[in-house]
């Protein structure tokens, strides 16, 4: 009895000691098999194709000569051993270079599913594509929301909203309904008082009665207009070809530095009205007193004033120097007409953006572009804007000029820009076809509405 015991006893300790064996023989199998993968991926000559924004080559050789030059890097070093192990797996097609980048399908879907980090390139390209939805809203007509904007923007947005920097404490009603019909004559009842005329402190007292103009902007037009053309500086006028149509217009209005010499086919030739921030003035870059492009026609000039319109602070501490150039030209050229628009103004066609949206927009004043749209119905018939909404030339370049990319050019982070297209959007007929392919909105004059009061 005992013997049989003792035999079943030694046999079950050899089982458990042969299991032993065979976990630990597996065990060491699959570190050398580990060790053996991981060395021939690090260390194999093998060609490589690059798939990673990071690499900026065309061909697989001079990614292996680099490699060396990549460690080298800030960017490199945190991701090389991400990259590495991946493109020796799987080599990949090459892919074409793009002009900015190379730009991988496969970074696309790694970059979707968090497993890579987003670099400068690829966050431009997303915030662009996100740029284009909100564009395709305000085409149709849609609805849009700051929280469609990129990440970027919003917090630019939010920024401008709590600073706060003008004190503007907006108490008026917000009715986001309005029709047509009731935003164009909401929009009529603004329209006074546009430009300084002197008269009151401390321009008065500084001589500014004599120096102004004698007549309004009003009066130096009349009626005579009735076809007017506001351009847009935006990147996506280019290519447009729109300038014969441009300059067939009885005025045409353009903003700052933009130039029509060398983009005469897309812009015209014609520059009856020019609407200026004060930058224009003020910085020597943009050589104010001596370019060809501030003479000849129509200056507006505008510079942000507290919400409050004190007149003596404004002049006290304008954003920039506007009225030393303002009156050494005046003394220069007393012929040429010649204006700054009165504060309390711009501050009124901001309360019509922010009365017609849900939303609290950023508290500075309207951009330049709807500055120029609304002084334009002012004194034509008949308003026809280019490329105010991008048509599908939309670019992510700033200016047609300068090449700079910049959403917020677009959209909007110091101007309320998405709040002012979408109004102007609700204010036209135009159809979504001659908006998104042509890149032309059609606007009724403000003089010729019959509003009750």
């Amino acid at each position: 009895m005992s013997s049989s015991v003792c035999f079943r006893a030694s046999m079950g300790s050899r089982k458990w000691h042969l299991k032993q064996l065979g976990m630990l023989t597996w065990v060491l199998f699959l570190m050398v098999m580990f060790l053996f993968v991981h060395f021939t991926e690090v260390y194999d000559t093998s060609p490589l194709v690059p798939t990673h924004p990071l690499s900026r080559v065309k061909d697989s050789g001079a990614f292996q000569d680099d490699l060396g030059s990549l460690l080298d890097s800030h960017r490199a070093q945190r991701d090389i051993w991400e990259i590495v192990p991946k493109m020796r797996r799987k080599p990949q097609r090459s892919v074409k270079e793009h002009p900015d980048d190379v730009w991988s399908l496969r970074y696309v879907r790694q970059l979707r599913m968090g497993r890579r980090r987003r670099s400068a390139v690829s966050q431009r390209k997303l915030e662009a594509m996100r740029a284009r939805g909100v564009v395709r809203q305000l085409v149709r007509g849609a609805y849009v929301s700051e929280r469609m904007l990129s990440v970027r923007l919003r917090r630019e947005v939010q920024r401008y909203i709590r600073e706060n920097k003008h004190n503007v404490a907006f108490a008026g009603p917000r009715v986001p309904g309005r029709s047509r019909e009731e935003l164009l004559c909401q929009l009529k009842s603004q329209v006074v008082r546009w430009t300084l005329d002197g008269t009151e402190e401390p321009f008065y007292s500084r001589g500014w009665g004599g120096l102004v103009p004698n007549r309004t902007v009003e009066q130096v037009y009349g009626t005579a207009l009735k076809t007017c053309a506001v351009v847009s500086s935006a990147g996506s006028i280019l290519d447009s070809g729109l300038g014969k149509e441009i300059d067939s217009h009885d005025a045409v209005l353009r903003y700052n530095a933009a130039p029509t010499e060398g983009y005469e086919d897309d812009v015209g030739t014609k520059t009856t009205i020019r609407v200026m921030n004060s930058q224009i003035l003020a910085n020597p870059r943009y050589n104010f007193s001596g370019s060809e492009l501030y003479k000849n026609n129509t200056l507006l000039a505008w510079d942000p004033a507290p919400y409050n319109v004190d007149l003596q602070e404004w002049y006290d501490y304008p954003d920039f120097d506007l009225f030393s150039a303002y009156e050494e030209r005046r003394r220069h050229d007393p012929s040429q007409p010649f204006y700054i628009l009165h504060p309390s103004y711009l501050w009124r066609l901001w309360d019509v953006i922010q009365g017609n949206t849900w939303e609290d927009i950023q508290p500075n004043p309207p951009s330049s572009g709807f500055i120029g749209i609304i002084v334009m119905m002012a004194l034509c018939d008949k308003v026809d804007v280019y490329e105010y909404i991008p048509s599908k030339r939309q670019t992510d370049i700033c200016h047609y000029y300068d090449y700079q990319p910049n959403q917020a050019c677009t959209l909007g982070a110091y101007h309320p820009l998405l709040s002012e297209k979408a109004l102007i959007r609700r204010m036209t007929s135009s159809s979504e076809s001659d908006i998104g392919v042509k890149g032309q909105l059609t606007l009724p004059g403000l003089r010729s509405l019959q509003c009750s009061s």
